[in-house]
């Protein structure tokens, strides 16, 4: 019996080896290596539910008043299924424009595609109640932690034919897993 104990523990274990630690795996030869970053091996971990913040600055020019400045905050909720990008963004003003509103909640949707080289593009739609559709493209990057975007531009704001406004604005987001 002590000799086969002997034999045994210089062959080796006749049982798999354990697993190896986190960041590492097992090569042809059964010895733990440091496992190539994702981007070495070109494996992108960012993958199905996306969700982050979103934060619009608006500004308005009014003729006769003074332009009105505010912050749309709220949230992106993405799915991705390949390269492809849906989901859904939501928000509400803070400050000027809340107070017009009533804390009213806008939502609308997201949309892109992620091209070979980690950049991502697509349309976002947010419709803003009594001031119209917020119809912008986005562009941003993807990388092992997160997606992130930008967009910005002008629209023309028309009240109820009241008032109208050349409305000017910037927007960013990041969504991670």
């Amino acid at each position: 019996m002590m000799i086969g104990m002997i034999l045994v523990s210089l062959a080796g274990c006749a049982f798999a080896p354990p697993d190896c630690a986190d960041g590492y795996r097992r090569d042809e030869g059964g010895t733990c290596q440091l496992m190539p970053s994702d981007t070495d091996t070109g494996i992108d971990p960012l993958s199905g539910t996306l969700t982050g913040p979103i934060s619009i600055d608006v500004t308005a020019e009014l003729e006769l008043i003074d332009p009105i400045s505010d912050t749309c905050s709220g949230s992106v909720g993405l799915d991705r299924a390949g390269d492809d990008l849906s989901g859904i963004v939501t928000c509400r003003f803070e400050g000027q424009v809340d107070g017009l509103l009533g804390g009213e909640t806008f939502e609308g949707t997201i949309d892109g595609v992620i091209a070979d080289d980690g950049t991502a593009s697509g349309p976002l739609i947010l419709e803003l109640g009594i001031f119209g559709v917020l119809d912008a493209s986005w562009s941003g990057t993807i990388s092992a932690a997160e997606l992130s975007g930008d967009f910005s531009g002008q629209l023309l704001v028309d009240v109820q034919g009241v008032i109208e406004a050349d409305v000017a604005y910037d927007g960013s987001f990041t969504a991670t897993p």
